[in-house]
Parts: C-alpha cells; sequence; structure tokens
C-alpha cells in the first residue's frame, strides 16, 4: 500500500511507539498468508515518521542507523527499515544518503533490503545518487542489486557505453534483460541502434525474443544494420 505525507506534525515518542508496535506486531507472523496486522502498522508508521516537522530528517536517519544494525540479526528489522526508507523518500530528504548508500552496497546484501533500496535511489532521483547506482551495478556481489542499479543507470542515460557492454555481458540473465529494458526507456538513437544490434546478433536467445518484444511494446522501428 502507498503512503504520503499529511501536515500535522507528531512527536518522536509517537513514532518510536509506533515502530515499537510494529517490531511487536512482526513477531507475531501468522502460520500461513499475509501479516495484516503488521502491514498496516507499518503503514500508519510511515504516515506519523511523513508528518514529523521538516527538521526532524536527521531522527529519522537515527533511527534508520539503529534498525541497520540490527537486519544483520533480524530478518524483520529489514521491515522496519523499509518503512523508514519510504517516508524518507515521501519527504523528500537528501540527508540519508550515507546510510542508504550503505544499505545499497552492504556485502553481503541485507536481503531484499539492498535491491529495495537501490529501486527507491533509482526511481526518486538517479542523477542525485548516480555513484551509488553505478558502484551497486557493477560491484555487488547480487544480482537482484545489480539488475535495478544497471537498468535504472540506462534509463536515466547516465551510463557510459563500456559499462553498458558490460551490463549485456553480466552473468546474470536478469542484469542482460533489465539493461535492454531501460534502453527502450531511454529510447534515443543510440539505444535503438544497440537493441537492433542484440535482437539480430546476441548469442542469447531468450534476450532476443525480450528485445524483440520490447521494440515491439514500445513502438520502436528497429535501426537498419544494426550498429557497426
Amino acid at each position: 500500500m502507498s503512503t504520503t505525507c499529511a501536515s500535522s506534525p507528531v512527536s518522536r515518542s509517537e513514532v518510536r511507539a509506533l515502530l515499537a508496535d510494529l517490531r511487536t506486531l512482526l513477531q507475531q507472523d501468522p502460520p500461513s498468508g499475509p501479516n495484516f496486522p503488521a502491514e498496516a502498522a507499518r503503514d500508519r508508521a510511515i504516515a506519523q515518521m511523513c508528518q514529523l516537522p521538516p527538521g526532524d530528517d536527521p531522527f529519522l536517519v537515527e533511527l534508520l542507523e539503529e534498525a541497520f544494525v540490527g537486519c544483520r540479526h533480524d530478518d524483520k528489522e529489514q521491515v522496519v527499515c523499509g518503512a523508514i526508507v519510504d517516508a524518507l523518500r515521501s519527504r523528500d530528504s537528501r540527508t540519508a544518503a550515507d546510510i542508504l548508500g550503505r544499505i545499497a552496497l552492504a556485502e553481503p546484501t541485507i536481503g531484499w533490503l539492498s535491491w529495495s533500496v537501490v529501486e527507491v535511489l533509482g526511481g526518486w532521483n538517479p542523477r542525485a545518487f548516480e555513484a551509488i547506482l553505478r558502484q551497486a551495478a557493477i560491484g555487488s556481489s547480487d544480482g537482484l542489486v545489480r539488475r535495478w542499479a544497471a537498468e535504472m543507470l540506462v534509463a536515466a542515460a547516465l551510463a557510459t557505453p563500456s559499462e553498458i557492454d558490460g551490463f549485456l555481458r553480466d552473468p546474470d540473465d536478469g542484469v542482460r534483460r533489465l539493461t535492454t529494458r531501460g534502453l527502450a526507456t531511454l529510447r534515443t538513437a543510440d539505444a535503438l541502434v544497440r537493441l537492433t544490434e542484440i535482437a539480430l546478433r546476441h548469442e542469447d536467445d531468450r534476450l532476443r525474443e525480450q528485445v524483440w518484444s520490447l521494440l515491439g511494446y514500445w513502438q520502436l522501428t528497429p535501426a537498419r544494420g544494426g550498429r557497426c
């Protein structure tokens, strides 16, 4: 469920209490199916964090630091981290760049949280977080992290030609697929030439099929001959 920030300020103690409730409910997962009480508590916590005064962004960073430490010992802390990240994004706060970068680039990666943060950074403002996205795309040991980072860099026209070549040779087929999706999103003449070359000549049959599908979906006309 998406949440947006409201306007009535709340206190830090209220936010800490809501996060404590969330942690309690996360420990009460049902035998099967979603934990709806925890999901509702997460949404309430995000809404309240959004309502903190503008000067309280460092407080949210402090909360994220605390939860980040806990992620290494308790997988459920990832949900708490994710809620705080969502609030920071909704507040359009750049004060968390350092901690967000550490989460995105953590080795070993922190379950779904690392690639989720990469997706958040790329969707939020890829140019502002270009250095983090580039390091994640090139250096992460996690294919999911590399996938999202590569697509965000390519789609935002931040990836160099040599980097795109590297993404298209990545051993993870997801990195190759999302790189082509980034090229289709970019829709420049150079991107079209690359896509045409892949569709005509790439050794990966599945990737060629995806590129033909992307060309059709985006109603892109293949470039004559591909790249020299």
